[in-house]
């Protein structure tokens, strides 16, 4: 991964989860709607406050999709959820 990246691991993916098939173990998620995802997993909402990674999905509705873009074997791809 190149230095100016940041970006959260993919550890595992629940067989139930809407990203099954889509994300892989090791993909590094860069940013997801456009929101950059630091390394520490949290992404800005202004200059001085930053939320959770998870806030960003939790905050979907069901059927509402999510812009992912991820590093894969050093390539950058997008998918959505």
């Amino acid at each position: 991964m190149q230095p100016s990246l940041t970006g959260v691991r993919v550890q595992r993916i629940d067989p139930l989860s809407s990203c099954h098939g889509l994300l892989k173990e090791d993909d590094i998620i860069l940013s997801i709607d456009g929101h950059t995802i630091h390394d520490d997993g949290t992404v800005n909402v202004d200059d001085l406050n930053r939320l959770k990674l998870s806030h960003l999905y939790r905050m979907k509705k069901i059927g509402e999709s999510l812009n992912i873009k991820l590093l894969r074997d050093g390539q950058q791809l997008s998918q959505e959820v």
